[in-house]
């Protein structure tokens, strides 16, 4: 299964998706975390401040391993997967680093290269290995893939959401939250991806009715997020939380490489 969160700077979508981690481990369950923030807050969360091979820059190398020439053709590519976390494929040991959890293993986009501050390439170019790496990536019973996201609308407008199983729209309990979260939420839909929204910092429990009823979604939780108590301890609030969200994710269907394709192919239509 793999989880993206989304939302708006501030909301707390990287301290969910690290808490959510934890959750996962905690369960017994193996997990690569992939920070796909440029800030890399993910990564200093879960404890990793050293450099690492970062996935932004593998591209060359993923297509040689999918043979394939750029990631326009994934639709040719055949129903297998190519990658895998067990066992563990060259690429993916190449491109994650093991964490002291022995379940836990942290892959990384990595910061904007000099080509990108030169202006020779666009930051999105951090994304487009993941874009090809995550539809293929096998997911076997008891393993997870958590992605933190960039900030705001930027993310998901790169279409990497096609990859993931789902989506997790973490939306501040602010008027600005609620309006960031739908307009990802539009997107998300665009994409025809799976998502669930998390309601974060409610500070009146009178006012969650009335921010649940701003979303039209399957599954939606509150939480009671105190920032003046910030720690990255699993609290037993989250965890009765996170119970429910986890049960809703084992319950979707693995169609990443479909969704895939239709977004592929929708950008060779548009483009001729």
């Amino acid at each position: 299964m793999i989880i993206g969160f989304l939302g708006k700077g501030g909301s707390g979508k990287t301290t969910l998706a690290t808490l959510f981690t934890k959750y996962l481990l905690a369960e017994g369950n193996a997990v690569l975390a992939i920070d796909n923030d440029h800030n890399m807050d993910f990564k200093y969360n879960l404890g990793h401040e050293n450099e690492m091979n970062y996935i932004g820059q593998s591209l060359s190398e993923i297509f040689e391993a999918m043979n394939i020439k750029n990631t326009k053709e994934v639709i040719n590519l055949e129903d297998e997967f190519v990658f895998s976390l067990s066992p563990l494929d060259k690429l993916t040991e190449k491109y994650s680093v093991q964490m002291p959890d022995e379940k836990l293993r942290l892959m990384v986009a990595g910061p904007h290269t000099k080509e990108m501050m030169d202006g020779l390439q666009c930051s999105h170019g951090l994304t487009t290995p993941l874009k090809a790496y995550l539809p293929f990536l096998k997911i076997n019973s008891g393993e997870y893939c958590v992605v933190d996201e960039k900030a705001g609308t930027d993310g998901v407008g790169t279409g990497i959401t096609t990859g993931w199983n789902a989506a997790v729209v973490v939306a501040e309990a602010t008027p600005h939250g609620v309006k960031s979260a739908k307009q990802i939420i539009s997107m998300l839909k665009f994409y025809n991806t799976p998502y669930a929204v998390i309601i974060n910092k409610v500070r009146d429990i009178g006012d969650v009715g009335k921010y649940k009823t701003e979303f039209n979604c399957s599954t939606i939780i509150d939480l009671n997020f105190d920032m003046n108590a910030y720690d990255l301890n699993l609290q037993d609030e989250y965890k009765v939380k996170f119970d429910i969200l986890k049960s809703w994710l084992d319950k979707l269907s693995d169609d990443r490489r479909e969704r895939t394709r239709v977004r592929v192919e929708r950008q060779i239509a548009a483009s001729k």
